[in-house]
């Protein structure tokens, strides 16, 4: 982000905190959370990423105002607002200060972190058999009903996902020297295997089994109240909200089963099938791993790329899990 950008969100963090004496701030690529006993304030930082641009007060705002609508369907009353923070001609910054607004936060009540999936999984418990079974009706139903694409939006979202793949494969093998060999080769041959699924990945969107989904179903957006809090949802770009509802569960259920769980995934493919949704063949199945694996790889080194990483030695090891599981699904999506 630019030296005044940085300075501005820098000096906005400091005060926020000291408003708000967080229990606790998370740090995403993207954003900081600050967690008080009953409530969570989301800032954006000001930075900009592939398919992602936060890098004006204008662009956030727009970004609080679409997480608050997309949010809302699955989210409940979990997402309560947008306020704006402040600065006075003193030079104090904060939520409460009377002044010009120089950016905003997404205000939303905290939920009960022991109720937390990630949470659960990282404990060393499987999901609870009834929690399961509510969150796969939670989201069968709301892939079900969300919209179908339009026939005509086959190629964008075939794009999408070619351009998506590429971008995975040119950028891990770039990281060869961290990942080794086996980064480039797997992101070639998962590059291979999407063009030789072509016809059936739009087929499905001519099929209308694409919807506009969550785009980003991971087992720290899932909240077990009642009924079952999914949060987090993408709200910068709507390519990445465009899936399939089996990619979408089997990200999930990859997601879980690194943390201990390899139930979930298959019990939430079943829910959709029940539902009545046509799955995948088994190889594009197969093939939706290995993309979001090698995604997921991306993404970790992508954090080495920041002036100051967060936990940097954290990023390769993770990469290279996601590039094992990468290597054995894409044997399944080969045939």
């Amino acid at each position: 982000m630019p030296d005044q950008a940085r300075a501005l969100h820098d000096l906005t963090r400091a005060a926020l905190e000291r408003e708000l004496a967080p229990e606790r701030v998370v740090e995403t690529h993207a954003a900081l959370v600050f967690l008080t006993a009953d409530r969570a304030f989301k800032l954006k930082k000001p930075v900009t990423r592939s398919h992602l641009d936060f890098s004006s007060a204008p662009r956030r705002l727009m970004a609080c105002l679409s997480e608050l609508r997309l949010n809302r369907p699955l989210a409940g009353e979990t997402y309560l607002g947008v306020a704006p923070v402040r600065r006075a001609p003193s030079g104090r910054i904060g939520l409460d200060t009377p002044g010009e607004v120089i950016d905003r936060v997404v205000v939303m009540r905290r939920l009960p972190e022991a109720r937390n999936l990630e949470t659960i999984l990282k404990s060393g418990r499987p999901c609870p058999p009834l929690w399961r079974d509510a969150l796969g009706e939670r989201i069968a139903q709301f892939l079900r009903a969300a919209p179908p694409l339009p026939p005509g939006r086959a190629a964008r979202h075939w794009s999408f996902m070619f351009a998506e793949a590429r971008r995975s494969r040119d950028a891990l093998a770039r990281w060869g020297a961290d990942l080794g060999p086996e980064a480039a080769e797997v992101g070639r041959g998962a590059v291979a295997a999407l063009a030789y699924r072509r016809r059936e990945v739009m087929g499905r969107v001519a099929d209308r089994l694409v919807v506009e989904g969550h785009g980003d179903l991971r087992p720290e957006h899932v909240c077990f109240t009642d009924p079952v809090t999914v949060f987090d949802r993408v709200e910068f770009c709507i390519d990445l909200r465009i899936v399939d509802p089996f990619d979408e569960a089997a990200y999930l259920g990859l997601e879980s089963e690194i943390l201990g769980d390899a139930d979930l995934g298959p019990a939430l493919t079943a829910r959709l099938e029940k539902e009545g949704i046509a799955p995948p063949s088994p190889g594009l199945a197969a093939l939706y791993r290995v993309l979001r694996c090698l995604t997921r790889a991306r993404l970790s080194m992508d954090h080495l790329l920041d002036p100051d990483p967060r936990t940097p030695g954290k990023w390769a090891p993770a990469a290279r899990r996601y590039l094992a599981l990468a290597r054995q699904a894409l044997r399944a999506a080969e045939d």
